[in-house]
């Protein structure tokens, strides 16, 4: 494990997934990030790479040739090289290997950083297509946000507010599989949203695409905001799981640079949903931030 602070936030981020662990606020010495307890879920803020979801049957057609995958891609089960280390800024990096050869023909350099500054924390993404021919990817994140004062017997649990003025969004639906149907629909949500286990229950996961809910804020049940994430992603997932009508102690903001496949979805990967392209020897970066507030 490895360590990041200033005056306000205590970091930490494992080599394993450079996976983001733990975020201490120091004023108060609380945990805002969840724990990994298996019980609900076994992880923290997992990076989705080189997929976002699932692929229908867990199969993907690249340049001809079949490739299987789990949801989310193989890269937060890999360990990371550690690059750099300052006393508010780390950055790890992973490279294609034999291993990932057998599930994603393509070469490349994936680096993940996150830089402190104050209360906010910027989560930096590059990848590096170090292939001879245009490379296909998708990336995403997938942080985990531990409600400050968790009661399983709470109705809610607290509330989100989407910094965007509306009262309806056009939420792509959930079917089989862990993939979505080819269907959308205009659904009364927000700009503020009780977070309890009706909303996980009729949504699965609220899935946003093409560009709303760039700035969400989580408030706890005295209605005082407590973070706030950030981001230009073009999709953006909601999710938390829910076990016998209660819902879990954390609600994970997402942004997507891609998404899972359409139930029964055979074409190529290159043309899968928000799925992005990069030639020989380019670059994509992208960011998102999270701001304790």
């Amino acid at each position: 494990m490895h360590t990041i602070e200033n005056d306000q936030l205590r970091v930490t981020v494992s080599p394993h997934g450079a996976e983001l662990t733990s975020i201490i606020r120091k004023s108060d010495n609380k945990e805002l990030l969840w724990n990994g307890n298996p019980e609900w879920w076994g992880r923290h803020s997992p990076v989705l790479f080189p997929i976002v979801g699932m692929m229908w049957e867990k199969t993907g057609q690249i340049e001809g040739n079949e490739y299987h995958m789990g949801q989310h891609g193989f890269a937060r089960d890999m360990d990371f090289l550690l690059v750099e280390q300052k006393p508010e800024a780390i950055c790890f990096v992973l490279a294609d290997s034999e291993d990932s050869h057998k599930m994603y023909p393509y070469s490349f350099r994936l680096e993940i950083a996150y830089e402190l500054d104050e209360a906010t924390i910027t989560v930096k993404w590059k990848v590096v297509n170090t292939d001879e021919r245009k490379m296909a990817f998708q990336i995403g994140a997938h942080p985990a946000f531990a409600f400050p004062d968790y009661n399983p017997m709470d109705k809610v649990h607290g509330y989100m507010r989407f910094d965007d003025p509306r009262d309806h969004y056009p939420l792509t639906v959930v079917g089989e599989k862990g993939c979505t149907r080819n269907e959308i629909r205009d659904t009364a949500l927000g700009p503020v949203v009780d977070l309890d286990a009706k909303l996980f229950e009729t949504h699965q996961t609220i899935i946003v695409e093409d560009g709303p809910m760039q700035s969400i804020t989580l408030i706890d049940l005295d209605a005082t905001p407590w973070l706030r994430l950030t981001h230009t992603a073009p999709v953006i997932g909601i999710w938390s799981p829910v076990k016998q009508g209660v819902m879990a102690p954390f609600v994970c903001l997402e942004p997507w640079y891609g998404r899972c496949d359409t139930m029964g979805y055979v074409g190529d990967f290159a043309n899968r949903s928000w799925t992005q392209s990069l030639a020989p020897n380019a670059e994509f970066n992208a960011q998102y931030k999270i701001e304790v507030l």
